[in-house]
């Protein structure tokens, strides 16, 4: 990476090499969970897409540096940026499009905006219908699966559990802010079941053989706190707290937040013993504070908003192509 970075300096400022290497070094940086690093070379190749006019590039880079933001719980930045990587959504390819709209959708929840949360899942749902694309149809029943979660309606996401199908994910394989196959994880934890709680370790265990070969840390970082919240759910405390200080280890040097906030609650105790251990003291004061700064899954959720939320899950359910 070093001689990439030192190759940037003997680019021309307007240059398709060095927007090729400004992507790739990006790309590596973000994969690596190093976000310090990955926020400075987005908003450069922010800069060096716009002198170039590729709306491509740029459009991936505003992309990549919502996500920063949003891993670090920096929610109102997040919320602007994405906002701009929307207005570009047809310069992007594989799964960003929906990727772009799932970071805007969960930062207003994090927010506590559920109605903004719905309007945006709307908007997605619109333009997954204009693109035919029945990928992009399954992907937005994925993120309207987590949104439910984040809203407490575990009855919606466990219709959405029992329904999809996940051949069309491609799993751990990048730095998305949704991926499917951990939702899936995480709706088995929700519904908290011995046979569901099983399973979800038993697939959480899959994902990270996959993620650890190929060094995925934001990958790595979730699947360890999904592992973590399982086993404590479980009641295997030690198990638990040996995924939450892996977890920590890998995601302190670039101040993740948001991964550790979503998990709610339930994180609080296993972090403060994790604390009394002397890991990383700041850190996890830092997380403790964050997490107790959110209200309750579902609080200030009000009925008809639940019922919204309802309403939208059964768009999504006519949006599937079987």
């Amino acid at each position: 990476v070093q001689d990439y970075e030192q190759a940037l300096f003997d680019e021309p400022l307007v240059s398709t090499r060095k927007l090729r290497l400004l992507s790739s070094i990006t790309f590596i940086h973000l994969l690596s969970g190093e976000l310090v690093k990955a926020e400075q070379m987005s908003r450069w190749l922010t800069d060096t897409a716009s002198s170039n006019g590729n709306a491509y590039v740029g459009s991936w880079a505003s992309y990549m540096l919502g996500i920063c933001h949003f891993r670090w719980n920096n929610l109102e930045t997040a919320v602007q940026i994405f906002q701009e990587a929307v207005e570009q959504i047809y310069a992007m390819d594989n799964n960003a499009p929906v990727d772009v709209y799932a970071g805007l959708i969960f930062s207003f929840q994090a927010l506590q905006l559920p109605d903004k949360a719905a309007e945006v899942m709307n908007t997605l749902l619109e333009f997954v219908l204009q693109s035919n694309n029945p990928d992009f149809t399954n992907l937005a029943q994925s993120v309207q699966a987590r949104l439910a979660l984040m809203q407490g309606n575990h009855e919606a996401a466990i219709r959405w559990l029992k329904t999809t199908d996940l051949s069309f994910d491609e799993g751990t394989t990048l730095f998305w802010v949704d991926v499917p196959r951990l939702n899936q994880c995480r709706v088995l934890i929700a519904q908290g079941t011995e046979s569901s709680l099983s399973q979800a370790i038993l697939k959480l265990e899959e994902h990270w053989q996959f993620s650890q070969a190929t060094q995925n840390i934001p990958m790595m970082i979730h699947i360890l706190l999904l592992q973590t919240l399982a086993h404590r759910k479980q009641g295997e405390t030690n198990k638990a707290i040996d995924a939450l200080e892996h977890a920590v280890t890998l995601a302190r040097p670039g101040g993740w937040i948001q991964p550790f906030v979503e998990m709610g609650p339930e994180l609080v105790e296993l972090l403060q013993q994790l604390g009394k251990q002397g890991v990383a003291p700041d850190y996890l004061a830092q997380l403790v504070a964050e997490i107790a700064d959110v209200p309750d899954s579902g609080a200030g959720v009000s009925e008809d908003q639940l019922q919204n939320a309802n309403l939208h899950n059964e768009l999504v359910e006519q949006l599937t192509y079987r």
